[in-house]
């Protein structure tokens, strides 16, 4: 019998308190960074029995992948659609149901591999690229940029995007003025599904339709789908009894339910509450980040940050998924 180092023996103990822990009643950035460090230093190895158990207690709270879009085969014609953020409903008439994507996901059995590309500063000089392309199937948010200077540090390949409504209100005048810049900047997601909240508030439905609209008038590559206000509220249930406090749950840990319903390992990428990095080691400097990659917008208040990563640590520590912070090696 092999005799574990010091070294073995802490990251056991480290791992093994950092899983049981949670999210604490009372933690402060310099605890979560301490947290961080102590696991970073550690290999990870999936444990398939705490990841099975987990997958299949979400997948009892959401009602699984097949409930993650509005499709035709989950909502036939003259059913009705109840809004996440409201207690309105839209019927569903043969023109609606024709713009529903058919069924979700399009392949039998779940992806190997998934990657969940968060947007935090972190991912800047990550070196992450390659490693998050060699996933079997990627989820990026918000629209976020991956091709020139991006790629490197992010990948390019995406399987699957989200759109918030907000910013095609913000950033593409809710379509209605020149559409060409949007479907330009498109391009670079190749054929991938773009999903929209088009059934939070019915003010956003018609942004949502000129969306899609608009990519189907350009003859565009990319489809769009509708998330599901069933499964979002689903999802905030489940996270909310998983102890994490907030309003809403970010876009990020949304796609984090999105692949624990989706695939069989999980990793995730750009996720990171802080202004600062991971310092190099104890001592170290942590260098200042921007709030995403892209830019600097500051954080959404409706969203708990700093809980969303303590949970998002302790599962890495339990070997449910692999919470990726700081530099990549090769995949």
């Amino acid at each position: 019998m092999e005799t574990q180092t010091a070294a073995e023996m802490a990251c056991a103990l480290n791992l093994r308190r950092i899983a049981v822990q949670g999210i604490p009643a009372k933690f402060s950035q310099g605890s979560i960074v301490n947290d961080v460090l102590s696991v970073h230093v550690c290999p990870w190895a999936p444990n398939f029995s705490a990841a099975l158990n987990f997958q299949e207690s979400h997948r009892n709270a959401t009602g699984g992948a097949g409930r993650v879009m509005v499709t035709q085969a989950n909502s036939p014609i003259n059913s009705n659609i109840t809004y996440d953020a409201s207690k309105k409903t839209i019927r569903v008439d043969e023109n609606l149901h024709n713009i529903f994507i058919k069924e979700f996901p399009e392949q039998s059995g779940r992806y190997p591999r998934c990657a969940v590309v968060g947007n935090g500063g972190i991912l800047v000089n990550s070196s992450c690229g390659s490693q998050i392309d060699a996933a079997d199937f990627v989820i990026r948010c918000n629209l976020a940029p991956v091709d020139g200077k991006f790629s490197n540090d992010v990948g390019m390949k995406t399987s699957l995007v989200t759109a918030n409504p907000s910013i095609i209100i913000k950033k593409f005048q809710s379509l209605n003025a020149r559409r060409t810049p949007f479907v330009k900047e498109m391009e670079a997601y190749k054929d991938t599904i773009i999903l929209v909240s088009g059934f939070s508030f019915a003010a956003l439905t018609p942004i949502a339709m000129r969306l899609v609209f608009t990519l189907e008038d350009f003859g565009a590559q990319q489809r769009v789908a509708f998330f599901n206000p069933d499964y979002m509220r689903a999802i905030a249930r489940f996270w909310k009894g998983q102890g994490v406090k907030e309003p809403r749950p970010s876009s990020g840990l949304m796609m984090t339910s999105v692949a624990m319903d989706l695939c069989d390992e999980v990793h995730v990428y750009g996720f990171w509450p802080f202004d600062r990095g991971v310092p190099a080691g104890a001592g170290g400097v942590a260098v200042k980040l921007t709030h995403h990659y892209y830019d600097d917008q500051k954080p959404n208040r409706r969203h708990s940050m700093p809980h969303e990563f303590l949970e998002l640590l302790a599962l890495h520590s339990r070997g449910v998924l692999r919470l990726h912070v700081g530099e990549c090696a090769a995949p």
